[in-house]
């Protein structure tokens, strides 16, 4: 077991999947008028895509406060782990400013967050077998 990660299994892993796909999903719908909104889901569906691919493949997910620690532990996922834990890396770059700042996130900062977030959930759907 790795430090700073709680076991997990199947149930975990299909309730963070479900969780993923509802983030992208409103994220894809805010994305023309809510980019702030677009983005912030963007971010919180790859946290939960990670969690779920983790649970799936290794049986384990990070739980410590600081999102960044479920980075080294999803680049050990085989077959892709590390392109998603480098699409994870760039979304929680903008976590904070798409979450708890004052200022706006730009359209084209929210576009690249979608499709960042969107190819890591594909990769989690393909591997999970959905």
């Amino acid at each position: 077991m790795t430090p700073g990660a709680d076991e997990c299994a199947r149930p975990e892993a299909e309730l963070r999947f479900a969780q993923a796909r509802d983030y992208l999903e409103l994220a894809e719908l805010a994305l023309d008028e809510k980019p702030q909104a677009a983005a912030g889901n963007a971010v919180l569906s790859a946290i939960a895509a990670s969690d779920a691919i983790c649970c799936f493949r290794l049986g384990q997910r990070s739980r410590g406060q600081d999102h960044r620690e479920a980075l080294s532990l999803l680049a050990t996922v085989p077959d892709g782990g590390q392109q998603m834990a480098a699409d994870l890396r760039r979304l929680l770059d903008i976590k904070d400013a798409a979450h708890y700042s004052a200022t706006l996130t730009a359209q084209t900062t929210a576009r690249t967050a979608v499709v960042r977030a969107r190819r890591l959930f594909d990769a989690v759907r393909t591997a999970m077998g959905r």
